[in-house]
């Protein structure tokens, strides 16, 4: 059975990779109808771009220009210091729509801070694989958003991927490990081909060969349920080649580097908000 339309209007604020990978994703899925989808992207060449990628989708050149309302939602899909300057020329024009945004550091106070008292927001740090439809996605709904408006918005991210519902204490942590996820992993597919090439395979198969280890053991994590500890033990017999690389990686603190790196982007999801306030009260 086909899935249901959302019932009211779709507006991506800013339609860059990530702004417009998720709006391709919710129309693939059938959930959004390209009728009631509105794009606001401020560049010329790239609103033409996005009106042959999305047809008979809306496309506007400014927030303004938009007029929402009860059923209606809408997606801010900015860079971080430009979401209070966005939000407060959307403020008097959402008229009960609910608020989405995927601004990677911004605190549900400072969004509802930016707009008129009672509004209904979201805040949600997806990541790059929305791109093929593997994202990971997390939602923290605001005081205002009841659990029947907070489903149509997990359905909607769960046609691009997976979805947790989270507190909002949880969303630095989670965003440095998923949202920053894809380069970590990128970067070991890295590392591996070139450790491959180095060792004399051709480039292209080095290449192939990590990223399908790296695909085909996600999936066997994900569908066995097997702990991560478990598998490298099944992979790693006494005294063979896993063991012994295992063993380097284990001596070149690959365990401490991840969890500085972690740490490294909590801390700055962190300086991605103060950095709004201080715009905020500069203005």
């Amino acid at each position: 059975m086909a899935p249901q339309n959302t019932s009211g209007r779709v507006a991506v604020i800013g339609a860059g990779k990530m702004g417009s990978a998720l709006l391709a994703g919710f129309l693939k899925s059938g959930l959004v109808n390209p009728r009631k989808a509105v794009i606001v992207e401020r560049a010329a060449p790239r609103r033409s771009e996005l009106e042959r990628e999305f047809p008979g989708v809306t496309c506007m050149e400014r927030p303004t220009q938009l007029e929402l309302g009860d059923g209606d939602i809408c997606l801010i899909a900015v860079h971080p210091e430009t979401v209070t300057e966005v939000l407060g020329q959307l403020r008097d024009r959402l008229g009960g729509a609910l608020v989405v945004s995927i601004a990677g550091g911004i605190t549900i106070a400072q969004l509802q801070g930016a707009l008129l008292p009672g509004s209904s927001v979201i805040r949600v740090m997806p990541n790059t694989p929305a791109m093929v439809g593997e994202a990971m996605s997390l939602l923290t709904p605001g005081d205002h958003v009841s659990k029947a408006a907070l489903k149509p918005v997990v359905k909607l991210f769960e046609s691009i991927g997976r979805t947790c519902v989270i507190p909002e204490s949880l969303q630095p942590a989670g965003s440095a490990l998923s949202g920053s996820g894809p380069a970590y992993f990128a970067l070991v597919a890295t590392a591996l081909t070139r450790a491959g090439v180095a060792n004399g395979l051709p480039l292209a198969l080095a290449s192939e060969l990590a990223v399908q280890t790296m695909l085909g053991t996600a999936r066997l994590l994900q569908e066995s349920g097997m702990h991560t500890e478990s598998l490298i033990d099944a992979v790693s017999s006494p005294g063979g080649t896993t063991a012994v690389a295992i063993e380097k990686l284990e001596e070149a603190g690959l365990r401490a580097a991840f969890a500085n790196a972690v740490n490294a982007a909590v801390a700055r999801t962190f300086e991605q908000g103060s950095i709004s306030d201080k715009d905020t009260t500069e203005e």
